[in-house]
């Protein structure tokens, strides 16, 4: 498990000052490919980017790079890009998009195979997951300098740890 404060700092001081609260359902399903009901098709990227400490800097240009040209993009909600406080060198960027075409679009777009590429240069590793809208309060805005508290989980189905487990005793 991760987490961190990160805060909106300086360098995107533009950037939108709010963020849809969401909650994400992770459930086990016996069928793959459905998906929780909901009107919304909107798809949200969340994607950590860590670099070496003196990649830093380097890294804030090229997030500024990329966030404006994905929010000239079609089907772009917003980008808003956080900087975690005691770790300069972990980015955070959420991305909304209005539907999986715009989000397939922005995958293979100049600015994110650019982005991608730049990082792989810098040795930078990114983790990139993208989730379906299940339920979504409305926006509120965010005060000045807000804290934005980040987690990461991982959800195991039911059984799988004892079948690693079996796994690691058979190898």
């Amino acid at each position: 498990m991760k987490s961190g404060c990160v805060r909106a700092q300086a360098p995107f001081a533009n950037a939108p000052r709010r963020f849809a609260g969401l909650m994400f359902l992770l459930a086990a399903s016996p069928a793959p490919h459905v998906l929780a009901q909901t009107a919304d098709p909107s798809i949200i990227g969340v994607t950590t980017v860590n670099v070496d400490p003196g990649a830093a800097d380097k890294t804030v240009e090229l997030l500024q790079v990329y966030r404006a040209a994905a929010l000239r993009q079609a089907g772009n909600g917003e980008v808003l890009v956080l900087r975690e406080i005691n770790w300069p060198n972990r980015f955070v960027m959420y991305e909304s998009w209005k539907g999986q075409a715009n989000y397939d679009d922005n995958e293979g777009s100049p600015q994110t195979l650019g982005l991608r590429e730049a990082l792989r240069l810098l040795e930078g590793s990114i983790d990139r997951r993208n989730y379906h809208v299940i339920s979504k309060a409305p926006p509120k805005p965010a005060a000045a300098g807000a804290l934005y508290a980040v987690l990461h989980l991982d959800v195991f189905p039911p059984g799988l740890p004892a079948k690693l487990e079996a796994g690691r005793e058979v190898s």
